[in-house]
């Protein structure tokens, strides 16, 4: 039987479609990584999703330097200076016309437009390692449920295909959003990154008690839930912060698993590459380990139901 495309004109920014993830969920999956973010997490690890619109990515290291991109740049946010490409992103008004011109990758486009219809199109190939891995497919971003009715008619699609679904939210948006999604999701991958109102908006610019009002209405819901917190060397991984996330968790109901994630600093090619400051805080993988094992020992001490690698 054909599958039947709900609302298929309706459209959403992709900025990734990442095959073969065994992190977002169980089993081999295929992740749709929707742009944009009301959040500010100054540890960002995909800074390209913050922004909605579509932006240009420029890899200097595999820059040759031979100007083609220069000679189609209508505005002069290219230009050559020596032997090196400058670019002035202030300028630049996203006709990305240069990232055709490139011979070698140098400049990239970052996040376009797509239905339902065409993003179903892509993970369904992928069908077949699903269905042998238990896995399915994952919304992320950003944050995807800034377009709920994107992701719900996306997850009506597949539900058609009998393919499994999760989502994953930091849940700072309204209750009217999840519940759009709630119906044909199978798993909700929640990101908690503090248990301190302050501490959350410093860090990240929203609301804690709309996140934990959120959650606690998933978990009175029987919702299948992960809640993932991020350990950030500096931020959440001291004693005191460890033991307020304890008293948070063991204080919520229903029944949910808990998966510390590990810091990296991965992404500082991608905040290079979009002309933006990479975070201040210099983090070593020594750092981050220690910080990850300390937080996973303290929450199996605690008697919470720990996901670790």
């Amino acid at each position: 039987m054909k599958t039947k495309i709900t609302s298929k004109e309706l459209v959403a920014p992709v900025f990734n479609i990442q095959r073969f993830c065994i992190h977002d969920g169980p089993g081999i999956r295929t992740t749709v990584f929707l742009k944009g973010c009301n959040l500010a997490c100054y540890w960002c690890h995909n800074p390209e999703s913050r922004q909605a619109e579509p932006q240009l990515m420029f890899y200097t290291d595999r820059c040759l330097g031979c100007a083609a991109c220069v000679a189609v740049c209508r505005t002069g946010a290219r230009r050559k200076d020596g032997s090196r490409i400058v670019f002035s992103p202030e300028v630049c008004q996203s006709c990305f016309a240069c990232v055709a011109a490139c011979p070698t990758g140098a400049l990239e486009r970052c996040g376009q437009q797509m239905t339902v219809a065409e993003v179903f199109e892509e993970v369904v190939r992928d069908k077949p390692f699903y269905e042998t891995s238990g896995g399915g497919v994952t919304v992320s971003g950003g944050e995807p449920l800034l377009y709920p009715d994107f992701v719900r008619s996306l997850f009506l699609c597949l539900k058609q295909e009998k393919i499994t679904t999760a989502i994953e939210t930091a849940g700072a948006v309204s209750w009217k959003n999840i519940k759009t999604v709630l119906p044909v999701t199978d798993l909700f991958l929640y990101d908690l990154k503090s248990a301190g109102e302050k501490l959350f908006r410093k860090a990240t610019g929203g609301q804690l008690h709309l996140v934990l009002e959120n959650l606690t209405e998933l978990l009175d819901a029987r919702t299948r839930l992960i809640i993932r917190i991020p350990v950030v060397p500096g931020f959440n991984d001291s004693p005191s912060q460890r033991d307020l996330m304890v008293k948070l968790l063991k204080k919520l109901p229903g029944r949910f698993a808990v998966e510390p994630l590990k810091y990296h600093q991965m992404a500082q090619g991608k905040y290079r590459a979009l002309s933006l400051p990479a975070p201040r805080q210099e983090i070593s993988a020594r750092q981050a380990e220690a910080a990850y094992r300390e937080t996973v020992a303290a929450f199996r001490k605690a008697g919470l139901p720990v996901l670790s690698v």
